[in-house]
């Protein structure tokens, strides 16, 4: 047999039955998958294992690869492993659920034949809103690493060049982020005095090249700050700049007992990110940032993506409380895939 590429098909899948004495019959279990794997096109050789008090595993050596089931009789669940370089595995999934009369939960399907440069490569995966996904290829890693507060990776994509993650939402590319950048600095003049919350330094590059006149970055956690700049072009001279204070600090316990005023506040993060509850943000951080801003000076932040527009009305009467005027506009930024809601708010 002569494979045209590496790797196969490999399809999971999740099951229930109604049946506890079924899931806890291992040699049933074995016979159907022998008979469904043959009726597939397969050759076959079985092994099973009977764990106590209950639980069967049965693996299903293949001639062109494997299926193995895993039952857990207590929850009258079973999972299924089948892989195959040749051949449809679905056949067999589809055997199983209607020779042992299975309820599907989930299945899916991996295409695991892959070009043999992309055979480590792996995905991260980010819900943007309910129901909706993106994914991005990894095409090299070049960080990952626990902090306190989140995961940091540092990943090269094909499209995107560098790619900044924390707990997979991603944060910026290389290739687009002045596209954001420019849209959440747009009302910061030249030779303000601005406040920044977020430390992964690509926002204050821009502020620097834009000539304010100084910048506060407030951020918690110092590994971040390491990470991009030993990771990000710039940010590492932006963070040395004499116009630049870095800060580490919880961002409600600063801007709490923080004195003076600034032409420009700017949250480049989520409250999440800012440890931070709905609540506590709207309640207790957007009042304080109000009184940080000079008269006729703006905060200035990015919201939700378009598909979360019913947050776009809440906020704006939030803040209406103690703004003079708020405005939102939106940006396309490509690494994003959609529309991007950013919030302006007058004093």
């Amino acid at each position: 047999m002569v494979l045209e590429s590496a790797g196969g098909r490999h399809v999971l899948g999740e099951f229930k039955s109604s049946s506890f004495e079924l899931l806890n019959n291992g040699e049933k279990l074995a016979k159907v998958l022998a008979e469904v794997s043959r009726k597939s096109g397969f050759s076959v050789k079985m092994k099973i294992h009977k764990f106590s008090p209950y639980g069967i595993t049965a693996i299903a050596v293949l001639g062109q690869s494997h299926v193995i089931v895993h039952t857990f009789p207590e929850f009258k669940h079973m999972s299924v492993d089948a892989y195959s370089c040749v051949g449809d595995p679905n056949r067999i999934i589809d055997g199983l659920k209607k020779r042992l009369k299975l309820k599907e939960l989930n299945v899916r399907e991996l295409d695991r034949r892959q070009k043999i440069e992309d055979v480590k490569s792996d995905l991260i995966v980010h819900e943007m809103s309910k129901g909706y996904y993106y994914e991005y290829k990894i095409y090299k890693m070049l960080l990952d690493k626990k902090s306190e507060y989140q995961r940091i990776r540092v990943v090269r994509n094909k499209t995107f060049g560098k790619m900044l993650f924390l707990d997979d939402d991603l944060q910026f590319s290389e290739s687009d982020e002045r596209v954001y950048n420019q849209e959440i600095t747009r009302n910061v003049p030249k030779g303000a005095s601005v406040l920044l919350f977020g430390g992964d330094g690509s926002v204050t590059k821009d502020l620097l090249k834009a000539g304010v006149s100084n910048v506060i970055v407030v951020e918690r956690d110092l590994e971040l700050v390491k990470a991009c700049s030993m990771s990000f072009a710039g940010v590492k001279a932006a963070f040395s700049n004499r116009r630049v204070k870095l800060v580490f600090d919880d961002a409600l316990d600063y801007i709490s007992k923080k004195d003076g005023k600034f032409d420009v506040v700017l949250l480049d993060m989520i409250p999440s990110a800012m440890g931070m509850a709905d609540k506590e943000f709207y309640g207790k951080f957007l009042p304080q940032a109000h009184k940080l801003v000079v008269k006729n000076g703006v905060l200035s932040f990015q919201l939700c993506s378009i598909y979360q527009n019913e947050l776009v009305g809440r906020v704006k009467r939030i803040l209406g409380r103690h703004f003079r005027k708020v405005g939102v506009s939106q940006r396309w930024i490509p690494s994003y895939g959609t529309l991007y809601n950013f919030v302006h708010a007058f004093k």
